[in-house]
């Protein structure tokens, strides 16, 4: 019976509060009468029977109380009184949960201060009457997973304080049936774990808003949310509904963290619940603080992890991952270091080295393979005499490189001119006066370098002590000779003309390079439908899902045109899982996918909410396309787009060549182009003619696609289809093979007029090839 305060609040949580703050009705005023039962102990080691007067048939419930005894394990017999509703037996010495899931319209079981050790998850299935579960000051250790969150269960408290429970598994927490409160509190839990794999399921709602304590446990560290089923952090969205109090827990606020507080951050400011206030128990420099205090003061800088020694920090070398910058600072400074380390540790995905070797004693800017995940290399202040040409090569992603205060720099490497002029610091840096640094003079006051005045001030001394700024130098300047030598200059003149055929070949070559690679496979052999299991679907169709009328083209003739010639497609809108990151759905759709179709109207290249997806859709098919002889891809002009109109490359490739399908094709063809295009099979009376007379099995595919009706088509591979009766062609050899068909159970099959009636009928897939036995 639901309080009267729950009608006070507001609509949406009205359910929820009757829910949590109802009784039975034989609890409320005035109470209803209930039949006593009673323990009669048979043995003095604490077995007993639940008992009661049998003459007592005016109570419809029954109520079992014994507490402060000493049973040592449940009654067997509670399962004869069908209609117990309450059992309480606290402070007994029970240690089993046994012979319980029999009693039907059970609705409490209190099991307070007994020996229970371990639940199982068949302990309680199928109890769909049970709202209230308290087994708190046990001696619990352990809850197998989906203990409490069986489809079956409808449970509302569920009390598990005061155990010993070291872990809980994520399926316990996370329970999909409403309820309202699942205590885990003052226990010895250190993580959850989920040690069957659960993955959250996206489409599904869970818990209704219930609220999970897990105060006064020995948390040690953050939930690895990756670990407990949830891929993407954004997947807790899921349980946004639900209260967890971590109270007292002692989380180290460090890197893994971050990222949950980063999503979590706007929530944090706009509401406030006392167990967010959850306190840092590590590092020293945030221990005690509030993280909720944190979040609000955005110090989420501070949240980073320590690497070791024994992932490759240099020795001395303070290293950290910082999330929030996504970096990975190491920081070798003032370590009396005299070259730099082979190796550091390796930034995880999405992140770039943040370095600093500053005020050191190296002499040498050598290459190394982490130069090229790098953003900022701090080298200011050591003994530096030598730059290497391909370490400057390496760093052209380095957004700070830092030389300053490294007089002892006489050569710069020329590959430093690829370098943004601001990307680069040598603060003042004397060279000696030769034409050699002309360059050097050029790139430190270009346009470029305008922009950053400050970052590169070169002077170069003269013979005889003058100092020169690089604003100044010239050949004059400089002493630079001016003698002519004709035969460098006839040289020059060839190497000149040679550059500029060449140049012109290279230039026609990389204008038109996507052209006439379209023309070499335009030769490529025609490819049948194999049923290769590797593929899934057998085109990929890319379109602009937001224009109705091309949606419905696509999903009403020419996918059905399609299906009906045995060949599957792959449809983004249709096919890819609810709530799977699309970049990624739309690499593994394609890979699963034998031929690629663009269908490209006004907006498919033009509109930014349309053409970020189709323009990856694009790059992942040309690659796949390119890399696969038997991929093919073609393109549908659908709104008579010119040339002109298309900036991409390889789309426009298709254009120049005419290779492209024209939607308003007058011969009403477009279909049939759209196969020879994509190189698909077309299926003729000639060809199934052919096919039967080289051997004596037929292809039921190919065979039956043009003459027998009444066959329900696929639109997706590998589903089966049953038909009431096939027609046959007699003209076709009848096979000498015995038959290699599997059956199940369905209606006869027809051939002409000859019937047999076998136990079983065949079952077809559209996407394979079936050898038939027509004898």
């Amino acid at each position: 019976m639901c309080p009267n305060s729950c009608l006070e609040k507001e609509k949406n949580q009205q359910t929820h509060c009757c829910s949590c703050y109802a009784q039975p009705i034989w609890n409320c005023s005035p109470k209803w009468p209930y039949r006593r039962v009673e323990i009669e102990y048979v043995y003095r080691r604490g077995r007993g029977m639940a008992v009661y007067d049998p003459h007592d048939l005016g109570q419809n419930i029954s109520k079992l109380v014994h507490t402060r005894g000493f049973l040592t394990q449940i009654p067997g017999n509670l399962c004869q009184i069908s209609d117990l509703v309450e059992v309480d037996l606290s402070w007994n010495k029970i240690m089993t949960l046994e012979n319980i899931n029999c009693m039907e319209r059970l609705d409490t079981l209190i099991l307070r201060n007994n020996l229970v050790t371990y639940l199982s998850n068949l302990t309680l299935l199928g109890m769909t009457e049970l709202r209230i579960l308290d087994l708190s000051d046990n001696v619990l250790t352990v809850i197998e997973p989906n203990t409490i969150s069986d489809p079956s269960l409808g449970m509302l408290h569920i009390i598990f304080k005061d155990n010993s429970l070291t872990s809980v598994d994520i399926t316990n927490v996370v329970i999909d049936t409403p309820f309202c409160k699942a205590d885990f509190s003052n226990n010895a839990v250190k993580e959850l774990v989920n040690d069957i794999g659960w993955i959250v399921d996206t489409a599904k709602d869970y818990g209704d808003g219930g609220f999970v304590d897990l105060s006064h446990n020995d948390f040690v560290s953050f939930p690895n949310f990756e670990n407990l089923g949830f891929s993407d952090l954004r997947e807790l969205g899921k349980v946004f509904k639900f209260g967890f109090d971590f109270t007292n827990a002692n989380f180290t606020c460090d890197c893994k963290m971050q990222p949950f507080l980063e999503l979590s951050k706007d929530i944090i400011k706009k509401i406030w619940r006392s167990y967010f206030n959850v306190i840092c128990a590590g590092p020293p420099s945030l221990k005690g603080q509030s993280i909720v205090n944190l979040v609000n003061q955005g110090r989420l800088d501070e949240f980073t992890c320590e690497i070791e020694r024994q992932d490759r920090c240099p020795l001395g070398c303070l290293c950290f991952h910082q999330p929030s910058q996504n970096r990975l600072v190491v920081n070798c400074s003032n370590t009396s270091r005299t070259s730099l380390p082979k190796t550091l540790p390796s930034a995880p995905a999405g992140q770039l080295l943040d370095l600093d070797f500053g005020i050191n004693h190296i002499t040498q800017f050598k290459t190394a393979e982490y130069l090229n995940q790098t953003i900022a290399f701090n080298m200011n202040n050591n003994d530096l005499s030598f730059i290497s040409d391909k370490s400057l090569r390496q760093s052209t992603d380095i957004q700070r490189l830092w030389f300053r205060n490294n007089s002892k720099i006489r050569n710069v490497p020329k590959s430093l001119e690829t370098l943004h002029p601001c990307n680069v610091s040598f603060g003042v840096l004397y060279l000696k006066c030769h034409c050699q640094i002309l360059w050097m003079g050029r790139w430190a006051n270009s346009p470029k370098a305008a922009l950053c005045p400050a970052n590169n001030n070169f002077f170069c001394i003269t013979e005889d002590g003058q100092v020169l700024p690089s604003s100044v130098w010239t050949k004059k300047a400089l002493e630079c000779p001016n003698e002519v030598n004709w035969t460098a200059i006839g040289i020059a003149i060839a190497l000149a003309v040679s550059s500029l055929m060449l140049g012109c070949i290279a230039w026609l070559l990389y204008q038109y390079q996507y052209e006439i690679y379209l023309l070499i496979r335009r030769d490529n052999q025609k490819d049948t439908i194999s049923g290769n299991s590797y593929f899934k679907y057998d085109v990929y169709i890319s379109f602009n899902e937001n224009n109705p009328q091309l949606y419905s083209w696509v999903r009403n003739k020419l996918e059905p045109w399609l299906n009906a010639r045995g060949y599957s497609l792959c449809l983004p809108c249709r096919d890819f899982a609810l709530g799977s990151p699309r970049s990624d759905a739309i690499l593994e759709h394609l890979q699963m996918s034998k031929k690629f179709l663009f269908i490209v109207d006004d907006d498919f290249l033009a509109d930014e909410d349309v053409s970020i997806w189709s323009l990856q859709e694009w790059r992942h098919a040309w690659h796949i396309f390119k890399a696969e002889t038997l991929r093919n891809i073609a393109v549908v002009n659908y709104d008579q787009m010119r040339v002109k109109n298309i900036d991409q490359r390889q789309i426009k490739a298709f254009w120049r060549l005419g290779l492209v399908v024209d939607f308003s094709n007058r011969k009403g063809r477009i279909f049939e182009e759209i196969m020879e295009r994509l190189k698909l099979e077309i299926f003729t009376r000639e060809k199934d003619d052919k096919m039967a007379k080289g051997s004596p099995w037929v292809d039921v595919v190919s065979l039956m696609g043009p003459y027998i009706t009444n066959i329900p088509r696929c639109s997706t591979p590998n589903q089966k289809f049953r038909p009431e009766s096939l027609e046959y062609n007699p003209t076709y050899p009848r096979s000498p093979y015995p038959s290699q068909l599997r059956w199940v159970d369905t209606p006869k099959l027809t051939f002409n007029s000859t019937k047999f009636n076998p136990p079983r009928s065949v079952e077809i897939y559209p996407s394979e090839f079936i050898k038939v036995d027509v004898t």
